[in-house]
């Protein structure tokens, strides 16, 4: 199987992830172009080159895995900062059109966001003027739609009144204009899906909200996808950096078939809860990425392939660096509800069970954002499951880890390359839990404080800092692994920051 993948940008699981995942089967290649001109942070990609990587590598393709906010306005940062006409950007769906002609046979799974309104000031991946008004923009967009949609109270009408009394009318309106070119762009291009120029679309957004911007250019995408009857072909969803792996496994699904999957909760509250940075109970977003990846849930673990072992929250979601970092005890930064609603030995038993049962099992580790739980993964070991499940996901948000282990199930399932399946795990639980968890937090207040480092610009320091993540992930690993990997040799060799800051970092790990 043959598919050429144009990424959101050269983040590791945006790219990397890609090249990873597919690496399972040694029946399917996948053809990335070069991350010198895909653009950097703010920067634009190239888009001349990026049409002539399609146009030179399409015609054999059996599909075409592309990011739509790659293709228009040359990456994700871009899309939220370019000042570009709107017929400029409707010229670039043309290339679509021609890749059909090109390759009639060759199918196109497209990804194109809804831009993402943060709820913070910071201008790091937005204008520069978010720095001093992001915040103000959220929180107006959000008292406008929820007083159209259900009323504000008398605390949140003052509010929105001191709001629209300071806010800079020049920011919002420049953030206004570029949102609504850009939603009347995925308008535009539901009509591709309906034409049949693209097969299988899906469109994501990070840092959602019941109410405001994103909600309100939901609810037109919604009534278009309604309106054009396309709702079996197009996915609309909490996430983002998880999309191509989520459009590499639907390419996947389509040509091997369809899998059965059992989702197992720690705790079945979690079924309900909105994750953080997120818009809808968890279940509801579970049924959408399966669905996207070509993925039946099934109800009872007799009807599954495969099982997925889901670590949720009960009743509140906390971040991750909240219970790793700071002098208490874990155990104390940790909410009760944690404890009150779980039982991991519970858990890791029936885990154990559905494994010498024959199933094959994967993690998903969101029982906090922003990394994985040191607690499970102690469970984990202590059970001697690290070794026997076949994949492990917890960064970011939630939908970002659940499209991935989605993504790593299937191919792992399929997949003829075993060395493959567990690197990916393995670097994974590094990436994840070891470093995001554990270490960053810790490396930034002791390592680079001192130094006096930008955790945000790495620049000249990268390989210095790198050295310093290798060991103590290394060290934590080893402090942490009981049970686990006794006679193999986990290997990090090399480390790299491909946005010079450091979150983000592509982990390159082999299993010995």
């Amino acid at each position: 199987m043959k598919l050429v993948a144009v990424p959101l940008d050269i983040r590791p699981y945006n790219y990397q992830f890609l090249e990873d995942i597919t690496s399972m089967d040694d029946n399917v290649c996948i053809k990335l172009p070069s991350k010198d001109y895909l653009g950097f942070k703010k920067k634009p990609a190239t888009l001349t080159e990026v049409d002539n990587f399609i146009f030179q590598n399409i015609k054999e393709a059996d599909a075409l895995i592309i990011s739509l906010d790659m293709l228009i306005y040359g990456g994700l940062l871009p899309s939220r900062m370019h000042d570009k006409s709107f017929e400029e950007l409707e010229n670039r769906l043309d290339i679509l059109k021609k890749i059909k002609i090109l390759n009639k046979n060759c199918k196109i799974y497209a990804s194109n966001l809804i831009t993402r309104t943060p709820k913070y000031n910071s201008a790091e991946e937005e204008p520069d003027y978010y720095e001093v008004s992001g915040k103000d923009i959220f929180y107006f967009g959000y008292y406008e739609d929820k007083k159209l949609r259900v009323g504000l109270t008398k605390e949140e009408e003052e509010e929105f009144y001191l709001i629209k009394r300071r806010i800079n009318k020049e920011h919002l309106d420049d953030f206004i204009n570029r949102r609504n070119k850009n939603i009347d762009i995925t308008l535009k291009i539901l009509e591709y899906v309906k034409k049949e120029i693209i097969d299988i679309l899906i469109i994501p957004q990070d840092d959602a909200s019941e109410f405001g911007f994103t909600a309100k250019d939901q609810k037109k995408v919604y009534y278009n996808i309604e309106k054009l009857n396309i709702s079996d072909k197009v996915f609309l969803h909490p996430g983002t950096d998880e999309s191509g792996c989520t459009l590499i496994t639907r390419a996947y699904t389509d040509k091997m078939g369809k899998v059965n999957v059992f989702p197992y909760y720690i705790t079945e509250a979690f079924k309900n809860l909105i994750p953080n940075y997120e818009d809808r109970p968890f279940m509801y977003s579970l049924i959408s990425h399966a669905e996207a990846c070509g993925i039946n849930l099934v109800e009872t673990i007799e009807e599954a392939d495969l099982v997925l072992g889901i670590n949720g929250a009960p009743k509140i979601m906390q971040e991750s660096f909240e219970i790793s970092s700071g002098e208490i005890e874990e155990s104390l930064r940790k909410d009760i509800s944690y404890y009150r609603y779980r039982n991991f030995p519970v858990f890791c038993k029936k885990i154990d069970s559905f494994i010498q049962n024959g199933k094959e099992v994967s993690i998903l580790d969101v029982a906090f954002s922003n990394g994985g739980e040191t607690e499970l993964i102690k469970n984990l070991d202590k059970y001697n499951l690290l070794e026997k499940i076949k994949g492990y996901a917890g960064w970011n948000t939630c939908c970002n880890s659940l499209g991935t282990i989605l993504s790593s199930m299937v191919f792992s399932h399929f997949g003829n390359r075993k060395e493959k399946i567990e690197e990916f795990k393995i670097k994974r639980i590094i990436s994840d839990w070891a470093y995001q968890t554990e270490e960053m937090i810790h490396i930034q207040e002791s390592e680079l404080s001192k130094s006096d480092i930008n955790f945000k610009n790495l620049d000249k320091n990268e390989d210095y800092v790198m050295e310093i993540v290798k060991d103590k992930v290394r060290e934590r690993i080893k402090k942490t692994f009981s049970y686990s990997y006794k006679d193999k040799d986990i290997r990090i060799e090399k480390i790299h920051a491909p946005f010079k800051r450091m979150r983000g970092l592509e982990f390159y790990v082999k299993v010995l």
